[in-house]
């Protein structure tokens, strides 16, 4: 959504953790909120997005960094930057419970020892029934 749709509004939210995300095509915000209090005001703190090594990204996968991950490994458009952190990017997701943003493009690239896993967050994030 645009900046000025959601700029000074109130939005109202189940009793549960949530997750909000703010993209630009050079940049990441991720603000994680408790919705068990009363009022509560969200800042988005942008990143810039940033390059690295496969080594990097096993790192951060381990100690289970998905935000730190996402910031590595996405495009403006919250899909994979590169075919090479594809399995990276969607694990970020997954973690962040984004399963339904999970697209997988061409299968033939996901390594076929983590197809299934990929397969299985895509369909935690698929809808229960169609309008």
């Amino acid at each position: 959504m645009p900046p000025a749709e959601v700029a000074e509004k109130q939005l109202i939210l189940t009793a549960e953790a949530h997750t909000i995300v703010g993209l630009r095509s050079d940049s990441l915000a991720v603000a994680r909120l408790d919705s068990s209090s009363q009022t509560q005001s969200v800042r988005l703190v942008f990143r810039q997005f940033v390059n690295s090594s496969p080594s990097e990204l096993e790192l951060l996968q381990s100690a289970r960094k998905p935000v730190d991950i996402l910031l590595r490994t996405t495009d403006g458009n919250l899909q994979p930057r590169k075919a090479n952190v594809a399995v990276y990017h969607w694990n970020a997701l997954h973690l962040l419970h984004f399963d339904s943003w999970i697209r997988v493009e061409d299968w033939s690239r996901v390594p076929a020892n983590k197809r299934a896993e990929v397969q299985t967050w895509q369909r935690l994030g698929q809808f229960l029934i169609s309008w």
